[in-house]
């Protein structure tokens, strides 16, 4: 079932939470938007598995939990090179 996608858009779903390993079987992802949302909830565990991510978009009210996890997120996702994570504000992550 849907395991080669390579883009999620997630925005304006109402998620408030985002479990341990959500998107473990999305192997290829490289693009995950959850902009729009009130996602208050996340951990180290719950990007895992997403080794090609390149793109991660959040907004102010997620923008918390991410920047809490950013060090992380550095050293899990050696693709990632743009986290928004405000609305038309972009963090780049050359240091990857």
């Amino acid at each position: 079932f849907l395991t080669k996608l390579v883009k999620i858009d997630l925005s304006h779903n109402h998620i408030v939470s985002v479990t341990k390993r959500a998107f473990s079987s999305q192997k290829d992802l490289i693009d995950l938007n959850l902009e729009n949302n009130k996602v208050n909830q996340i951990n180290n565990m719950t990007f895992y598995g997403l080794s090609n991510l390149q793109v991660l978009i959040s907004d102010p009210t997620t923008s918390r939990p991410f920047v809490d996890n950013l060090f992380f997120l550095r050293r899990s996702f050696r693709r990632l090179t743009s986290l928004g994570i405000e609305s038309h504000t972009w963090i780049i992550l050359p240091f990857l």
